[in-house]
């Protein structure tokens, strides 16, 4: 089975199965316990913490585990609500997953603020300048777009959104295995990310923030911390850094995704019609003639497993005026010969749909 599905989900690395595997069957609970059992277990859970923030060069104490990067803008916008006031408004793009929308979206609904939605240009660039304004108090974007494989240049909205008083909100989901993420080079705020996709285990998630004294616990319980409540994603936080350590050693491998990503769209543009620009993250989403569901099980019958539909991003597909489109995702785990049967079976698709 050819899988290119990554953007989905990167399967989980041995690395960190056999950390989660001794976690298991060797460890505790963490925290209030005193047995060795517990201290282990908590020495390997913040030692994950340690691994999170030098991985994006955060300090230990910002960084927040959650389950999931749809998780952990959930409980960003709870936690900041109470500095939205009715007149805010909040800044997200067309680009945007429905996790890094909707609760945004929600919060407007909420405080009785505004949600403006920033659109592409012809060149297929989100254009910030003409919606932050004085009244923005919040401004939120993929780093990469979980369709079209390309994203804003950060630095410049984090500068235009702190001129204007505003946090600025990074969802990473589709960067955080592909790209280097320096926190504090690019400036932003707050930014979220899941393990699942780099590597890592389900059921865990990051949330980084800058400005965690402003924001006000919204879930109750035993923690040390105030944002990490009950007993947290123990084990999954133990394989996520597991994963970080394996996306390390193959750091050089990971830079060849660029080539890889370069060749599938040399090759597939003759054949479908690729949405988005050329330069773009180790993702291409195409359209054909065809509903992207029937492409997606002819593929799978033959052995490729991709993705189709809307890609919880229905709004960028509508304006782009398609029903759906089918999702190629690469890892560096992946080969140029893929690719070549990946052409061929979407010709073998095109003979039997026509």
């Amino acid at each position: 089975m050819i899988y290119l599905d990554n953007a989905a989900s990167t399967p989980c690395c041995t690395t960190a199965r056999i950390a989660m595997r001794e976690a298991y069957t060797e460890y505790g609970n963490i925290h209030r316990g005193i047995h060795r059992y517990s201290e282990r277990t908590t020495a390997a859970y913040e030692a994950a913490r340690d691994k999170v923030a030098r991985f994006i060069g955060a300090e230990r104490d910002e960084i927040i585990f959650t389950s999931g990067t749809t998780d952990s803008i959930n409980l960003l916008a709870r936690a900041w609500e109470h500095n939205i006031e009715p007149g805010d408004e909040i800044v997200v793009t067309i680009l945007d997953h429905d996790s890094n929308r909707l609760p945004w979206e929600q919060l407007a609904k909420r405080r009785g603020a505004k949600l403006r939605v920033v659109s592409l240009g012809p060149d297929f660039e989100p254009y910030f300048w003409p919606h932050i304004t004085e009244r923005t108090k919040i401004v939120a974007f993929p780093v990469v777009s979980n369709v079209l494989g390309t994203g804003p240049w950060v630095e410049e909205v984090v500068e235009l959104a702190h001129q204007h008083g505003a946090i600025v909100v990074a969802d990473a989901a589709q960067s955080i295995a592909h790209y280097t993420h320096d926190v504090r080079e690019m400036g932003v705020d707050f930014m979220a990310f899941s393990g699942h996709k780099m590597y890592g285990p389900t059921g865990i998630g990051v949330l980084y923030a800058k400005h965690q004294a402003r924001m006000k616990p919204v879930e109750f319980g035993g923690g040390a911390n105030a944002f990490e409540v009950g007993t947290p994603p123990i084990i999954q936080a133990i394989g996520l850094g597991a994963a970080i350590d394996y996306l390390q050693e193959n750091r050089a491998l990971v830079q060849s995704e660029y080539a890889l990503t370069n060749y599938a769209y040399m090759h597939l543009r003759e054949h479908v019609n690729i949405l988005g620009p050329m330069r773009r993250g180790s993702l291409i989403s195409f359209a054909m003639d065809y509903h992207p569901h029937d492409v997606a099980t002819l593929l799978d019958d033959r052995g490729i497993a991709v993705r189709a539909g809307y890609h919880c991003a229905k709004p960028l597909h509508q304006a782009l005026g398609i029903p759906g489109s089918v999702r190629v995702s690469f890892s560096f785990t992946n080969t140029t010969k893929e690719i070549d049967r990946l052409v061929d079976a979407l010709d073998e698709v095109k003979s039997i749909l026509r």
